[in-house]
């Protein structure tokens, strides 16, 4: 199957209106991407390139700059640059220049999907990159889904992934297509250039399509993570229950590591924090930290919540209507209720007890209401242990105030001074979604 007939069923098979569809095509000046370019002139795609100049190599950097812009010019093809100074980008961002690179290009490359309004990026990953990141991953003591290699994505597709970097050579030679060579590839200080040039070339000396061999079991293990993945999605629902932006997580019964490190790392914990969790999901009180998230241990579960929530913590209600902030809140003046039964979103206030405006804030100490149903006052703080609420839901928990006064523990309790009776003549009625 010649390359152009690979891409083609490659994409067919991702989307089979690829043909209508426009792509952001990622060209470096290498043969791999050049070949690209190429496939996709040939096939009338509709679709633009993008070029990121890193400056990391002087003239070399300006001359695949140079090569893209004819070839594009040349050919009628948008063509799109960006040129930042990635040394100083690491330095001033404290990451490794490979760690800057990734960052600068696939962050360029986003903006550039939605501002040209096009469904997919497209690079000249292939079969060898792919053998090389399952070596670089192995090395790393990564799971299985870091040794099935480079993979395609919702918005980011590689359609050369089945096709050798030889094969991908003999059509540039064949069709004279002009291309660069990158001088930093040839340097074995770099793991991915000493995977390619010292490893895979050893291993394909004692083992005859040692590549061939290696590719066809990164294929069993995508297979395997595939069903893995939709196993602990079972497990991981099993038990987890989420409310609003809260996720709280059950450990009254033991969890498998690999169950405990699935759930936990989509929020941003890494493995040793997830180890250190594991070994303490009874130590009640210690909280957590990823870069996004917070986690608490809480007796038999783990009460996860995104950082900065709630920065404002005072909402007016000037009158009747439905506001957003802080959440969904509807305020209505209504008839004689059907009935006095009301669910947890929804309570009924006697009209005439009270007047706008209301406000919406969180607890302080002090606070203290008179819970529906009882006579005497009681503190908030005292509520909550007595209710069994986690700091978590402590710190998430709003009031509905009116003139100082807890109107209602907002989807948990009203208080008993403000409710409607047989003789309540005037009734507003109060549902958050």
């Amino acid at each position: 199957m010649t390359i152009i007939k690979t891409i083609s069923v490659e994409l067919e098979e991702l989307n089979p209106t690829f043909s209508s569809k426009k792509y952001i095509l990622a060209v470096s000046g290498g043969v791999d991407s050049m070949v690209l370019l190429d496939c996709f002139k040939n096939l009338n795609l509709n679709f633009e390139v993008a070029h990121f100049n890193f400056q990391l190599r002087g003239e070399e950097s300006d001359g695949d700059e140079a090569l893209i812009s004819s070839v594009c010019s040349n050919q009628n093809i948008p063509f799109n640059l960006n040129t930042v100074d990635t040394n100083t980008y690491a330095t001033k961002n404290k990451l490794s220049i490979q760690e800057a690179a990734r960052e600068l290009r696939y962050n360029w490359f986003f903006s550039l999907l939605k501002e040209k309004n096009a469904d997919y990026i497209v690079t000249g990953h292939h079969a060898n990159d792919s053998i090389e990141t399952f070596f670089i991953n192995l090395l790393r003591g990564t799971g299985i889904k870091g040794l099935i290699g480079i993979k395609n994505n919702n918005q980011i597709i590689r359609p050369l992934l089945s096709v050798w970097r030889k094969d991908i050579e003999t059509y540039a030679s064949n069709a004279n297509i002009e291309f660069r060579n990158d001088s930093s590839n040839e340097s074995i200080k770099y793991k991915r250039n000493f995977i390619r040039k010292k490893i895979i070339p050893e291993l394909n000396q004692k083992k005859e399509n040692a590549s061939t061999s290696i590719l066809k079991s990164i294929g069993h293990l995508s297979q395997v993570n595939t069903y893995l993945e939709k196993k602990l999605a079972i497990d991981i629902e099993k038990i987890t229950t989420v409310r609003g932006n809260i996720i709280y997580i059950s450990t009254e019964q033991s969890i498998e590591d690999l169950v405990l490190y699935s759930a936990l790392s989509k929020y941003g914990f890494n493995e040793s924090q997830i180890q250190s969790i594991q070994t303490n999901t009874k130590a009640t009180g210690k909280k957590h930290y990823s870069v996004s998230h917070e986690l608490l241990v809480n007796r038999d579960q783990l009460i996860i919540q995104p950082l900065n929530e709630s920065v404002n913590l005072r909402f007016e209600i000037p009158t009747l209507g439905i506001y957003d902030n802080p959440f969904n809140i509807n305020f209505t003046e209504i008839e004689s209720p059907e009935s006095f039964l009301t669910d947890k979103n929804t309570i009924l206030l006697d009209r005439d007890l009270i007047a706008f405006p209301f406000t919406i804030r969180k607890w302080k100490e002090g606070d203290w209401f008179i819970p529906f149903g009882m006579k005497g006052k009681k503190k908030l703080s005292d509520f909550f242990i007595d209710e069994k609420f986690s700091q978590f839901e402590k710190e998430n928990t709003w009031l509905l105030v009116n003139d100082d006064q807890i109107v209602w523990v907002v989807n948990h309790r009203l208080d008993d001074r403000y409710r409607i009776k047989e003789s309540t003549t005037n009734v507003l009625q109060v549902v958050t979604k």
